[in-house]
């Protein structure tokens, strides 16, 4: 499978007023909600598309434990961790890659 990487989420001319109207937590919300929809955009197409059956319908508990599907998260340091969709011991999707970086 191939390794996607998630970097550089651009900021709009309306984000920049929110920074400092509400803070950098605002801004890191808006970040982090951006993210978050990526994942589960790559993940559902996976769970579609590549598994072993593949899920029809809505995506419940039910179906991905009935069918062997596991999240794998591992923590590779300095601020940066890994995630995959594994069916059974067999990935699924793509290894996702956040990096992290505080100056």
């Amino acid at each position: 499978m191939k390794e996607i990487e998630l970097k550089v989420i651009p900021i709009s001319h309306d984000m920049t007023f929110d920074i400092f109207d509400n803070g950098i937590g605002k801004l890191s919300q808006i970040i982090i909600n951006a993210y978050i929809k990526k994942v589960d955009d790559i993940f559902i197409a996976s769970l579609r598309n590549n598994a072993d059956p593949p899920i029809r319908g809505e995506i419940t508990k039910r179906k991905i434990r009935y069918r062997g599907i596991e999240l794998h998260k591992t923590d590779v340091g300095n601020f940066t961790f890994q995630q995959q969709l594994f069916q059974r011991g067999r990935p699924i999707s793509p290894v996702i890659s956040f990096y992290t970086e505080i100056k």
